[in-house]
């Protein structure tokens, strides 16, 4: 239940201890936990084994977000991490801040 979504978590520690319905993390927040995700992945594994694992986790933490299907598709065929980067960059600009 946390693939793509690591601050569940922490909502489901809060309601447990409070009943607060801690709200998901808004857009940037989202985005801002992605890239530092992708970010470690290519670290960890080097930039290719990296990019291609990083596609699964990507897919993950966007696949009930609106229209991320093309982006997902253009995504899976980037080897170069800093598209990666500009391409969800450009996702969350489009459809997430409106």
């Amino acid at each position: 239940g946390s693939y793509g979504r690591p601050w569940v978590i922490r909502q489901i520690m809060d309601y447990l201890r409070s009943g607060a319905d801690t709200p998901a993390p808004a857009p940037l927040e989202i985005l801002a936990t992605i890239l530092e995700h992708y970010d470690a992945m290519l670290r960890h594994y080097g930039t290719h084994t990296g990019t291609l694992i990083a596609r699964k986790h990507i897919g993950w933490y966007c696949a009930d977000m609106p229209e991320f299907y093309t982006v997902r598709s253009e995504i899976n065929q980037c080897v170069d991490p800093e598209m990666v980067t500009q391409k969800l960059t450009a996702y969350f600009d489009r459809h997430m801040t409106a």
